[in-house]
């Protein structure tokens, strides 16, 4: 069973771990996407211990399997950031760490972007009621596409 906990990312340890499982699960969606400069595979571990993010993460049998990082503002919140080991993959984590943060945000806008070629993200994100709001070329090559879940769904 999955248990999903609040990490503190200001931990050097725990920040070494949010950063291994970014770089394997990026590394995954730049292929997947076709980009040979992807801005998140920059992040770096300082970066992650100085965020004002909150990180949350998914733990099965005691190893971390994915993590969520999202930031609240006002009446809206950001999910920056979500990824998961790509063999755990398609067994409902991401989903169980998008409700987990709908959960403690009700009463907020929730909003997302993604690569438009992500294909499972957007899957995963419409399928818990987030709908496109809009799209931004930021390269050549790169769409990206923001989905919002407005407060009280």
């Amino acid at each position: 069973m999955i248990e999903i906990v609040e990490l503190n990312h200001r931990a050097r340890v725990v920040a070494t771990a949010i950063h291994h499982l970014q770089i394997v699960a990026y590394r995954q969606e730049a292929a997947l996407i076709g980009a040979t400069d992807f801005p998140p595979l920059r992040v770096t571990i300082d970066d992650l211990l100085a965020s004002n993010e909150t990180f949350c993460g998914a733990l099965l049998d005691g190893q971390l399997c994915g993590v969520i990082g999202f930031e609240e503002e006002g009446t809206s919140t950001q999910i920056s950031s979500l990824v998961i080991a790509p063999d755990m993959q398609r067994r409902g984590t991401g989903i169980a760490l998008v409700r987990h943060v709908l959960g403690r945000c009700k009463g907020k806008d929730v909003r997302v972007t993604t690569a438009a070629l992500n294909v499972p993200a957007i899957a995963l994100y419409r399928c818990i009621g987030f709908v496109e709001s809009g799209r931004m070329l930021v390269s050549e090559n790169i769409e990206l596409i923001t989905l919002e879940r407005a407060r009280g769904m």
